[in-house]
């Protein structure tokens, strides 16, 4: 009982490292494949969300860029309008002119105001505002960056209106006749609705969208009191979504990982941001490490299994030899192993049943060899015996 208790600890055993060398080298080929998974797993998911997110960016910029061609078609025509072009020179077009910004106003509810601004200075504005004495309307940006830009449309960076607040943009257009800039036709857009509408767009289950200017001024974002504000600026990423017209990348927010990727509106400019969380892309890369695990778990528990029956099968083998040998150097030649395995352990069984049969033939032989010695030293004996009786009688005989 003591010995087999022995056995059962003995961590130098044969069992014992045969059962660990195939349990390690088992289970270091299920990790190495679970991790090599895992990781092509994860590749190709952040692969898929990167497109899909992609995807929703391109209709969203498309949407945008639909918006504002309505916008853009209202100064195209209007800066083909008879009307305006002469106004210069006939002043009595003025109501004409006054006329036709109003129908284009009130077509659209988007519009806050529409503005033509003659290169005399003059303003012609519907709905009707006033200005302060001596204001300038040629000397603002918009009006030289129009005049710069020839037949393209003008974006402003969306700024806070300031009679009421809204978050606005302007777009604005030259207006030309005979290749001489006669004024330039500009367009107060109300951002409002564009930003609820954007506002309801979700990435994924718990992504978002939000738009910048290209200097990183909020245009829409969920949380509302963020508007008008820089703090995308303030994001690790902004540099690259700033430089770069499109992209998908990690970053770090609040100490939490977070996925952006961003597309730029070629008409405005605008940096459309879509951000997602990092358990959108774990939620699925859980489920497949979760049953990988349970996979390794499996297959861990039928290695073990199998490298035990193994590792048992050979040790008794061995115990079986040893036994033997142990035996036969106690003097003990009797013993014979019977192994029917088919591979070296066979070949070594009767290696050795070959090797006891000749030793004990051996030992035979020498036997045979000393009882032969000792009958020819008894038939040696006999004849000296005999030979010295001889020799007294013929003593005996001379003596008379």
């Amino acid at each position: 009982m003591e010995d087999k208790n022995k056995r059962k600890i003995n961590f130098f055993s044969i069992k014992f490292k045969l059962a660990t060398i195939l349990v390690s080298l088992c289970l270091t080929s299920l990790i190495i494949m679970f991790v090599i998974s895992y990781i092509q797993a994860n590749k190709i998911l952040s692969n898929n969300l990167e497109i899909s997110t992609k995807q929703n960016l391109t209709e969203i910029n498309r949407g945008i860029d639909n918006y504002f061609n309505t916008m853009e078609s209202y100064l195209n025509i209007l800066s083909d309008h008879t009307d305006i072009k002469d106004l210069d020179k006939h002043p009595e077009y003025k109501p004409f002119t006054i006329e036709a910004l109003k129908n284009f106003k009130n077509s659209n509810k988007d519009i806050m105001v529409m503005c033509f601004v003659q290169a005399d200075k003059k303003i012609n504005v519907y709905p009707e505002r006033t200005f302060p004495s001596g204001y300038d309307p040629t000397s603002r940006d918009w009006y030289k960056n129009s005049v710069k830009a020839k037949e393209k449309i003008v974006y402003t960076d969306p700024y806070k209106d300031a009679s009421n607040g809204k978050l606005v943009v302007s777009l604005s257009k030259v207006v030309e006749k005979d290749g001489k800039v006669v004024g330039v036709l500009s367009i107060d857009v109300n951002l409002e609705a564009l930003v609820d509408t954007l506002s309801n767009v979700k990435v994924g289950k718990s992504g978002y969208i939000y738009i910048t200017d290209s200097k990183g001024i909020m245009v829409e974002h969920p949380n509302k009191t963020l508007l008008g504000g820089n703090s995308a600026t303030k994001l690790s990423i902004w540099p690259k979504i700033k430089t770069e017209s499109e992209g998908f990348d990690k970053y770090k927010y609040n100490n939490e990982i977070k996925y952006a990727s961003y597309i730029t509106n070629k008409k405005s400019n605008w940096k459309i941001i879509a951000s997602l969380e990092k358990s959108e892309l774990l939620k699925d890369t859980s489920v497949i490490k979760h049953a990988a695990l349970v996979m390794i778990l499996i297959l861990g528990t039928i290695v073990i299994i199998i490298s035990l029956i193994i590792s048992n099968s050979i040790s008794k083998l061995v115990r079986k030899l040893e036994n033997e040998f142990s035996k036969a150097a106690n003097g003990d030649l009797r013993g014979r192993v019977n192994f029917n395995t088919k591979d070296e352990f066979e070949n070594l069984g009767n290696h050795f049943n070959s090797m006891m049969d000749n030793i004990g033939q051996l030992i035979s032989n020498v036997k045979n060899s000393s009882n032969e010695i000792v009958n020819s030293s008894d038939s040696i004996s006999k004849s000296t015996e005999e030979t010295n009786i001889a020799i007294n009688e013929v003593a005996l005989t001379i003596n008379k």
